[in-house]
């Protein structure tokens, strides 16, 4: 009788965990920074925020050349003249000026630029992290910044890759 007791009772306990272990799922991890870096669309984003911080870049060196090549013209009227000229020196401070301005206000929008393609390409790397996880039946995708530890077999982070660029073209 106890024999027919442990029996019902670890039947209607097993009953219990086969749910719990259905339902437990598959988890996966992937690594966000690498999906953006080599993604089709990381690659294309970089490609056009490095052209517009090179048009930046030669605008601010414009400047500062003109900075550079009044200054130069003062410094020799000084030693020529003997005296400092008044409308020089107001107009390599408007210049320093336009250059501090020119360096901060192209700073702002390369880093808003980036800000917005970085946003596009999460808002698109999250569609297809859905598509898989609906696809291969993923309880839990985590990228690899919160994960101490995991196992390479759950690493997803080339198929995320492959699928993303797949769905780009």
């Amino acid at each position: 009788m106890k024999h027919l007791a442990w029996t019902l009772l670890f039947a209607i306990v097993a009953s219990f965990a086969v749910p719990v272990m259905a339902a437990e799922g598959k988890v996966a991890v992937m690594d966000l920074n690498t999906i953006i870096t080599e993604s089709e669309a990381g690659k294309a984003a970089g490609a056009q925020l490095e052209v517009l911080i090179q048009a930046k870049q030669a605008l601010v060196d414009e400047k500062g050349e003109a900075i550079l090549k009044l200054q130069d013209e003062i410094e020799k009227a000084a030693l020529r003249d003997g005296k400092e000229d008044a409308s020089k020196q107001e107009e390599l401070q408007r210049l320093v000026e336009e250059y501090e301005m020119l360096v901060a206000e192209s700073e702002a929008e390369i880093q808003a630029q980036a800000e917005a393609m970085r946003n596009q390409i999460l808002s698109e790397i999250s569609e297809v992290i859905r598509l898989i996880a609906a696809r291969d039946n993923y309880s839990l995708i985590l990228d690899i910044s919160t994960v101490h530890f995991y196992s390479q077999a759950i690493d997803i982070t080339g198929d995320v890759i492959s699928e993303y660029n797949s769905l780009r073209n």
